[in-house]
């Protein structure tokens, strides 16, 4: 089904007004009228292709395939499998910025409850630097006993 057949299947029964109004005004009744009657010329706009979905209250996908139809983009046939390949490759994607965001929270959630071990105590963070540090100001504040970590002999 082309652009046209599915506007002309989706308009009847209702004014065009009726349906560009459940466009929350991103349609106008013109439009609607035009892509009714005349094919077009080029791919509408994501928007475009929004507002027509909520006016017909159809998925995005069956508008996309019908404008790929009306400018002979692709056999139906080979575009709806292509686009179940790239849906699902967008869910995977989704998942994985879910799981990114999850992890994100969690080390968030992590550091806010090591900021005040950090601030009171931290020598006890290890690979900051903060553990050698501390424990070379250890070394310089405690004495040293005689011949331990020195060229001098114990008599």
């Amino acid at each position: 089904m082309n652009l046209q057949e599915l506007v002309q299947t989706h308009t009847e029964g209702r004014s065009l007004r009726e349906i560009a109004e459940n466009s929350r005004g991103k349609l106008k009744a013109d439009q609607l009228r035009r892509l009714a009657n005349k094919p077009v010329a080029a791919f509408p706009t994501p928007e475009t292709i929004r507002a027509l979905a909520r006016a017909f209250q159809i998925p995005h996908m069956t508008i996309i395939l019908a404008v790929c139809e009306t400018l002979d983009l692709a056999q139906e046939n080979s575009m709806a499998a292509e686009l179940r390949y790239w849906q699902s490759h967008a869910k995977h994607y989704k998942s994985q910025v879910e799981n990114y965001r999850q992890q994100n929270e969690d080390l968030r959630r992590h550091f806010r409850n090591l900021t005040p071990v950090a601030r009171d105590r931290p020598y006890l963070l290890v690979g900051t630097g903060h553990n050698r540090e501390h424990l070379e100001q250890q070394d310089h504040e405690q004495p040293n006993p005689v011949g331990v970590g020195t060229n001098e002999r114990s008599a």
